[in-house]
Parts: C-alpha cells; sequence; structure tokens
C-alpha cells in the first residue's frame, strides 16, 4: 500500500511540475501566437504546421511542407510552434526554448555532463537583454545584466554574498545546487521584469 501512494504522489507531482513547465514555454512565445521560421537572413516564414522531428537536436524542421535545415548548414535563426519560441543560438549552444518573456528573456538549452561515471542531462540558462545577445548564466554576465537594477541586484547580492562563495558555487556539480541555482537565477530575471 505504502508504495502505491508514494508512486501516486511521484506521479502527481511530475505531471504539475511538467505542465507548469510547459506553460511558461507557451506563455514566452512572440505576440500573435504565429506558426513561423525565421531564417538567417532574418526573413519571416509564417505557416500553419511546423514539423520537429523527435530527435535532439532535429536536423530539419518543416513549415507547411517547407524543409529547413538546422544543423550544418544552418538556415534557421529561430522558429515557433504551438507550444514554444525556439532560437538557434549561434557558438555552440544550439537550440535554446525561450522560457521567460521580458525586459530579459531567459532561454533553456540542454548540455551532457558527465557526472558520477555517466551522462547526465543538465538545462542552462542563457539571458538576453539585448535582441541577439546570448549570456550564459554567470556570476559575470548576471552582474552585468542585473546591474542597472537596485532591487534586482540587492537580491542577488543576498544568494551569492562573496565572490570566493560564488566560484565555489558555481563549480558545483551537486543536482540539488545546480536546481537551486537555476531557481534563483529564474526570480532575480522574473523580478527584473516586473
Amino acid at each position: 500500500m505504502y508504495p502505491r501512494l508514494v508512486c501516486s504522489i511521484l506521479l502527481i507531482f511530475t505531471f504539475t511540475t511538467c505542465y507548469s513547465q510547459r506553460e511558461k514555454y507557451k506563455a514566452a512565445r512572440e505576440e500573435g501566437n504565429e506558426i513561423f521560421v525565421i531564417t538567417m537572413d532574418s526573413v519571416k516564414h509564417t505557416g500553419s504546421k511546423l514539423k520537429t522531428p523527435a530527435t535532439y537536436p532535429p536536423p530539419s524542421i518543416k513549415l507547411d511542407g517547407v524543409k529547413y535545415s538546422i544543423t550544418k548548414p544552418t538556415e534557421v535563426l529561430a522558429y515557433q510552434d504551438e507550444n514554444e519560441y525556439v532560437v538557434n543560438v549561434p557558438g555552440g549552444t544550439g537550440l535554446s526554448s525561450r522560457f521567460v518573456r521580458g525586459k530579459i528573456n531567459l532561454y533553456t538549452y540542454v548540455v551532457n555532463l558527465w557526472l558520477n561515471g555517466h551522462y547526465e542531462m543538465v538545462f542552462r540558462w542563457l539571458l538576453e537583454k539585448e535582441r541577439g545577445v546570448y549570456l550564459s548564466a554567470t556570476f559575470e554576465s548576471m552582474e552585468k545584466v542585473f546591474g542597472d537594477n537596485p532591487a534586482v541586484m540587492a537580491k542577488y547580492n543576498q544568494y551569492f554574498p562573496n565572490i570566493q562563495h560564488k566560484a565555489i558555487y558555481f563549480s558545483s556539480n551537486a543536482r540539488k545546487e545546480e536546481r537551486v541555482f537555476r531557481d534563483q537565477v529564474l526570480e532575480l530575471v522574473e523580478l527584473y521584469n516586473k
């Protein structure tokens, strides 16, 4: 009886967490709920149906049957379907989904890290304050991005009180600390966007 109860609680928690995250991605889409692909020449192609393969990263996507390459050679700068807005970030992070839209946009991307003797998928944040300029959520970039907002910087300094602590904190690969860090970055971005 006890294992069933635990499994039921875990299932409900997982479902509600995934559902709320899915809603965050939908809310961060561009205004108007258009379905589109923006090619590298900054031309926006709108359509009614966007197909993305289940592989990550997808080699290509199709908008109303027209194929656009995501991997080499890259044709896609960004795309939006009914669920999310995705940018193809130059410089190695690849596809990143927008999680928060505002004065500062917050994107997520996935990296595979070798942790504890096996690969694990880890989510990372990208910050975009200036259109098209994506910064990994490091302490240096957060100080640069949040620096013009005293309320956010006060909260930032509360979370990360000194440089020595920041270096130790950020170099940790512990899953719990990683999750706490992501939650703190999300809170700082949402505070800035108010």
